[in-house]
């Protein structure tokens, strides 16, 4: 995608095929650039994860079909990811990140070091604390 995108080509309406199911970032951009369909290996655990289930919502929730390549004793199965539309709503509105933020993460020093600058700020602000929660011992780390 990120090839593409410098190279000026249009991928609006592609299909993309990947081994394993896509991260966040890769997500927010399949989503900016209007890819059509998504086609994926596998979860990287087996089994969906809940962050991985909201992601694959947000994508069909705006269209985008996700299909899972499932491998049986003889075959592979083609399983399209379906999911109810109050779950579909649920995760766009949970999940908005859009994918400029990360092209300019990658491509604008600038920006880059802009947002290293705060993070590290909040950093030197934030001290790490240990605190007891019901017997287990918590502790905050940036």
């Amino acid at each position: 995608m990120l090839k593409a995108y410098l190279q000026e080509q249009d991928v609006e309406n592609a299909k993309l095929f990947t081994t394993g199911f896509p991260c966040r970032r890769c997500k927010d951009l399949i989503i900016h650039f209007g890819l059509c369909e998504v086609y994926f290996g596998a979860y990287k655990k087996g089994t969906p994860r809940l962050f991985e289930e909201l992601y694959a919502a947000e994508m069909t929730s705006r269209g985008i079909k996700v299909f899972e390549l499932v491998k049986t004793e003889s075959d592979h199965t083609l399983n399209e990811i379906v999911f109810e539309k109050e779950f579909e709503t649920f995760a766009r509105n949970a999940m908005i990140t859009p994918g400029e933020s990360w092209l300019q993460l990658f491509f604008d020093e600038d920006y880059r070091n802009s947002v290293l600058h705060l993070l590290q700020g909040l950093k030197d602000k934030t001290t790490p604390s240990s605190e007891t929660f019901n017997g287990l011992t918590i502790q905050a780390r940036i």
